[in-house]
């Protein structure tokens, strides 16, 4: 994004809040941005462990472990974003159609592209069988329910399990909105926000501490979030102690969570576990709504809003989407035949990471360029009627 382009888009201050979440906000772009590029620390951080010469370098590097819940942050700015434009187009003619098709044309022909070159690769080396097995899971975004309750059953690619969680909220979550009223639907987000914790606490015994990381109902607390504060910020009455709430949260909560969570990260703790995603979600709904609108700090804004993590921002869906891909190729090929790996492994990480960061940009932007904003442009044809008041 240029910055004659990012000058002349709108501010989060200069919006009402029923506009915030239709607007494209710079700033909402690069949360975005941020979200992707800390999992791609994290994946990168995690890829260590397959080279053990940096074994100390990952153990002092254990903060990155934090990088994971850029998922989380992703939760939360879609329960917001989504809700927001669904609020706002709520009893305009077909818009429960308009937001369905539009969700399609962004989100399943990358997403069936890869599944589907992952199938054709497996078959290809394994066999029809043994692959269809595993991948069956993804055609029908099923792939983190087997994760969950069958995980030695489901193939790669691994990462696309909040892919499932994000469809399966994509699904009900218009339903929902058009059911409850404005007033009535903070109090049942509560209840799902509850609900999940419950979920995480009956399933612990089951699936163990670990695996409810992947299964849907135990990850809507954070989309609830999102979507509370786009309720709460289009009530005058509300958004300003909305706003200081938010405020208050994140100073506090911000950095005991930065000091606690790479403590606890890996340890399979039975409360962190069930605790540790409300309070992430948490964080980062505050984050969000210091962010935006009128109560939002300005300096914060300006930080999301810089034109790189706009960039970042907006290729952020192929990042994700091909960057476990990237790192696998390029660090299979690359650290068993260059000697620097194990003679000189932290000069040789330092190398390695702007290299993959450079393919996984460059790959990202030519999906978008080349394949995805094809799809988009069918957008067009569905866009969201104005709603009369």
């Amino acid at each position: 994004m240029n910055s004659r382009l990012q000058s002349s888009l709108p501010s989060a201050a200069d919006l009402p809040a029923s506009h915030l979440a239709e607007s494209r906000l710079p700033a909402l772009d690069g949360i975005r941005g941020v979200a992707v590029l800390m999992i791609l620390v994290f994946h990168f951080w995690q890829s260590m462990y397959h080279l053990p010469a940096a074994a100390p370098l990952q153990s002092h590097l254990r903060f990155l472990a934090g990088g994971q819940t850029g998922v989380d942050l992703f939760f939360v700015l879609s329960g917001f974003l989504i809700t927001g434009i669904l609020l706002n187009a709520k009893g305009t003619p077909h818009f429960l159609r308009n937001f369905y098709v539009r969700r399609a044309v962004r989100i399943l022909p990358l997403y069936y592209l890869v599944v589907c070159g992952y199938f054709a690769a497996g078959w290809i080396n394994s066999g029809f069988y043994e692959t269809f097995n595993k991948e069956w899971w993804y055609f029908p975004y099923l792939q983190n329910v087997g994760m969950t309750f069958w995980p030695h059953q489901v193939g790669e690619p691994g990462h696309f399990w909040s892919l499932g969680v994000e469809e399966h909220f994509y699904l009900f979550w218009p339903c929902l909105v058009l059911l409850c009223d404005e007033r009535r639907l903070p109090k049942v987000l509560l209840a799902i926000i509850a609900a999940a914790m419950g979920f995480r606490l009956l399933l612990i015994p089951f699936v163990g501490a670990d695996n409810i990381f992947w299964f849907s109902p135990c990850r809507l607390d954070a989309l609830a979030l999102g979507a509370l504060l786009a309720v709460v910020v289009r009530r005058p009455e509300l958004a300003e102690t909305a706003h200081q709430t938010c405020r208050w949260t994140l100073m506090i909560l911000g950095p005991t969570l930065l000091v606690l969570y790479p403590l606890t990260s890996g340890k399979g703790l039975f409360v962190m576990q069930t605790v540790k995603y409300l309070l992430v979600a948490v964080a980062f709904t505050a984050l969000l709504g210091t962010t935006i609108g009128p109560g939002r700090w300005p300096w914060l804004e300006r930080f999301f809003s810089t034109r790189f993590l706009c960039w970042c921002g907006k290729y952020s869906y192929a990042m994700y989407v091909f960057h476990p891909i990237i790192y696998i190729q390029i660090t299979d090929l690359l650290r068993p035949n260059v000697s620097l790996a194990t003679t000189h492994p932290n000069l040789y990480l330092a190398c390695e990471f702007p290299l993959l960061l450079g393919v996984v940009f460059f790959v990202s932007w030519a999906s978008w360029h080349l394949f995805e904003k094809h799809f988009l442009k069918l957008k067009s044809h569905f866009e969201y009627a104005v709603p009369h008041h």
